[in-house]
């Protein structure tokens, strides 16, 4: 078998390996938690050293036990499939282009950005899922960390700061997992489109109940130009799913202000 066939190979295998340890991960991440939650429910609904639950709770925890089935399979879906999928037309492309050597390059570039982004994903739903994490103090030192991780290899200062009255404050993983999504995305248009070379995050705590999350950076704003598209819509209806508010200006550059109720 020629070197370069066998480099290719050692690329695909490698790469389809770490995909399917992690996909092992993400799924033996996810039953646990659904087994954990679905006893939770069930013994809601079953206990009988408690008080009798009215029909209104009986539906009300069916309800969430099915939010919890479907908020499942659309992780499983959105998080895994695509990037099988990516995966899979990658390295069909990569044993097509033999004789092309800039071109395998450029797919195994991109085969290993597709299993990082699919690594990064699982991760973050590991951290989102793990009840442990549940407390502002740990939100806040994650945002931090990916923050400042995201832009290390970028010429743009960032800032941090945050202001938290209780670290110990609950903070449920779906909301910590849809506030991420969106610092996310407003990261990714910032890096993109802004032309800033100074971003500022800022995390405080309101009273007792309420978190807003500003994201400040000193380039071109909000312009016709910039079509932030379905990341916006997003966005929006990630806010929205909890509870909270998506609101962007431009004020010497772009303003996100991320507000929900925990």
């Amino acid at each position: 078998m020629p070197q370069k066939e066998l480099e290719i190979w050692v690329v695909i295998i490698g790469s389809s390996a770490l995909l399917l340890f992690l996909v092992g991960i993400f799924i033996f991440t996810i039953v646990l938690y659904q087994k954990k939650k679905i006893n939770f429910l069930k013994q809601q609904l079953q206990d009988k050293n408690t008080i009798a639950i009215t029909n209104e709770e009986k539906t009300k925890a069916v309800k969430e036990l099915n939010t919890v089935k479907d908020k499942v399979a659309m992780d499983l879906h959105d998080d895994v499939s695509a990037s099988l999928s990516t995966i899979r037309i990658y390295s069909d492309l990569l044993t097509k282009m033999q004789k092309k050597p800039g071109a395998i390059e450029e797919y195994t570039t991109k085969l290993s950005n597709t299993v990082n982004e699919l690594a990064a994903n699982v991760r973050t739903l590991v951290w989102s899922l793990n009840e442990d994490n549940d407390t502002l103090g740990n939100f806040e030192e994650f945002i931090h960390n990916y923050v400042f991780k995201y832009f290390e290899n970028v010429q743009l200062k960032v800032a941090f700061k945050s202001t938290i009255l209780n670290n110990n404050q609950e903070l449920p993983g779906i909301i910590r997992k849809q506030l991420y999504l969106c610092i996310k995305e407003i990261l990714h248009n910032a890096l993109k489109y802004s032309q800033a070379t100074e971003l500022k995050l800022e995390i405080i705590q309101i009273q007792k109940d309420q978190l807003q999350i500003t994201i400040t950076d000193n380039g071109i704003g909000i312009t016709e130009n910039i079509e932030l598209g379905n990341g916006l819509k997003n966005m929006e209806k990630r806010m929205a799913a909890i509870g909270g508010s998506l609101k962007i200006e431009n004020n010497n550059g772009a303003q996100f202000t991320l507000v929900c109720n925990i």
